[in-house]
């Protein structure tokens, strides 16, 4: 049979499958619990839902919706920003050499090492490593990464795991698309980095041929094809992982650091074969689980899932009580002619003689005070604002526009205190979102002839081989956020503090100067600030300018001396031969120009 299952497409359809029980036994389930209290349009996890039904049901109130999305935007606003360059990189000189990956096409753009370079020769790569960087950013830009990172971060506060996929683009340089938990498995290496990834989803018979070529498609899909029926759909298995067939300088998929296998699902026959130069996945864990090797990430809503739960019940039961005050419950006697009429202007007709014993229609069991579960609802909304940094992300926000000259250190050190509760987090994404996602970028752009030449001092060789052909070493990603720069603001107020110390003494003890690299300084509290690289002169520059400078002083000091020597001796006429000749030389010295 031409569709019968293929030996690879059987053996991950096998694995994969593996991976989706152990999944759905114990997340599935709990992620669509944490969906329909805190972003109720993702709620179809384990559950088949469609546009007419109302995926807000049951919900009384929006407080951890808004939570968990003012998260996701403060998480884009402070660690990617659209409108900051917030990404820097950085030479990777006086690294270590990490040595986790025998695979040389990881190593080109994973754990490179580079020999040490002088000043001059750092300032250079510096240099071409902002240049990419400013690149890189406008790439993102006139891309999609943006508007595909804000439901990554919303998955990650949510769920706690979150999958972004990056490839070249069709007409956009890179192309980006995030996954919702429930649709993929992962798995991770011995280093605890997710190297695999199996994700399932749909496509019209259309789509499929063409993404995968007509030839590749199933007996079923083709004559789909040929009756006209372009847009019946089929499942499929995306499958990617280390290839271990790899054979560096091969063509084809066997040359690709990690294979990449499409399977038709139904079938388990495989569509499609290729590779990747790069782990094109990056999952977000957005923080660990203390349970042994599990691969899938805690969130703030697993914290708070208990007070949402609450918070919903006491808005219930206080809508409840509110309409109960505004519509009380009431009794009345069998005496009343007609209803009791409890509309604006309406009347209620009672007999005299009840009204003279005070027998008339009142309110009854409406002694509820909502006051208490105003206070339970304010507190649990604390809670809930506290576990998604709510209260952090507004604060820095209102500091950024209180910025002024007078208060900037104070508030930088605030801005930095206030982000200390936030940089666990911000490490995870450094470590599973910027970093790959960097790297993965240089990589498309340099194999694509996007970026300029690098200088030498950024080229190694793999392994060491000197016969091994020079391959591009990747930069240290060095971000420059807004998370960053209020960190680093607390650094540059102790270097302030330090100079504005010995500032005063400097003229006495000229020496205490020489404790400081100024060139270091002056550049560190510059990008600090948040300047570009392209701020600054070339440091070759400067130290050609500053060594002329010496030169002339040089000069200077030794044609005063001569002019002090020439009037010690009194007038030269009258001062001894020999004498005569010695100021002469220094003169003649001093007045020669600087080479």
């Amino acid at each position: 049979m031409a569709d019968a299952p293929d030996a690879l497409g059987l053996k991950l359809y096998k694995r994969a499958q593996k991976l989706r029980e152990k999944r759905n036994s114990r997340f599935d389930s709990n992620w669509q619990q944490l969906s329909q209290y805190f972003w109720p349009d993702m709620s179809d996890i384990n559950t088949d839902k469609t546009e007419d039904e109302d995926w807000f049901q049951r919900l009384f109130s929006g407080m951890p919706i808004r939570a968990s999305s003012t998260c996701a935007n403060g998480v884009r606003n402070w660690v990617t920003p659209s409108t900051d360059p917030w990404l820097g990189m950085a030479p990777p000189y006086n690294l270590l050499k990490q040595s986790a990956f025998t695979n040389p096409r990881l190593n080109r753009l994973s754990s490179p090492q580079a020999d040490n370079a002088d000043d001059t020769g750092r300032d250079e790569a510096t240099r071409w490593c902002d240049d990419v960087a400013s690149q890189l950013l406008e790439w993102f830009s006139e891309g999609n990464f943006y508007s595909v990172v804000q439901p990554f971060n919303r998955s990650g506060c949510t769920f706690g795991t979150a999958l972004m996929f990056m490839e070249e683009g069709k007409a956009t340089t890179f192309n980006f698309e995030q996954f919702k938990v429930g649709t993929y498995c992962i798995s991770e290496n011995d280093q605890k980095i997710v190297d695999t990834v199996f994700r399932w989803f749909k496509l019209t018979v259309r789509q499929a041929a063409q993404k995968f070529g007509e030839e590749g498609l199933t007996d079923q899909m083709r004559e789909a094809i040929a009756k006209g029926d372009f847009d019946k759909e089929f499942k499929f298995i995306h499958c990617v992982y280390p290839n271990d067939e790899f054979r560096h300088g091969a063509l084809g998929p066997d040359g690709m650091a990690f294979a990449s296998v499409h399977l038709h699902e139904d079938t388990k026959k495989t569509v499609s074969r290729g590779g990747f130069e790069e782990m094109p996945y990056f999952c977000l864990r957005w923080s660990r689980w203390g349970t042994e090797n599990q691969v899938w990430g805690c969130s703030p809503a697993y914290e708070v899932l208990s007070d949402a739960r609450a918070i919903n019940s006491y808005v219930q039961n206080y809508i409840a009580l509110v309409e109960q005050k505004a519509f009380p419950r009431v009794i009345a006697p069998d005496s009343v002619y007609g209803e009791v009429e409890q509309a604006a202007g309406q009347v209620t007709v009672v007999k005299a003689e009840d009204m003279a014993r005070g027998v008339m229609p009142k309110e009854w069991m409406t002694e509820g005070q909502p006051e208490e579960l105003v206070e339970l609802i304010n507190m649990t909304r604390e809670d809930i604002n506290e576990a998604f940094f709510v209260n952090i992300f507004k604060a820095l926000s209102q500091l950024k526009e209180k910025i002024t000259e007078s208060t900037y250190g104070a508030i930088a050190l605030l801005q930095g205190e206030n982000l200390d509760q936030f940089t666990g987090t911000f490490d995870q994404y450094r470590t599973e979102l910027i970093n790959p996602l960097v790297r993965r970028g240089i990589g498309i752009a340099y194999r694509a002839g996007l970026l300029k030449d690098p200088p030498q001092s950024l080229y190694v060789r793999p392994g060491n081989d000197p016969r091994a052909e020079p391959e591009l070493v990747a930069p240290k990603v060095s971000i420059k956020s807004r998370v960053t720069l209020a960190l680093a603001q607390a650094k540059i107020v102790g270097t302030e503090k330090t100079l504005q110390m010995f500032a005063p003494l400097m003229p006495e003890r000229p020496e205490i100067g020489d404790n400081f690299n100024w060139n270091n300084v002056t550049r560190s509290s510059g990008r600090g600030n948040g300047m570009s690289e392209s701020d600054f002169l070339p440091l070759k520059q400067v130290l050609a300018m500053q060594e002329q400078r010496a030169k002339m002083k040089k000069q200077e000091l030794a044609l005063r001396a001569a002019e002090i020597a020439a009037k010690g001796a009194g007038a030269l006429g009258r001062a001894p031969a020999k004498l005569q000749d010695k100021a002469g030389e220094m003169i003649d010295s001093a007045a020669q120009p600087a080479a």
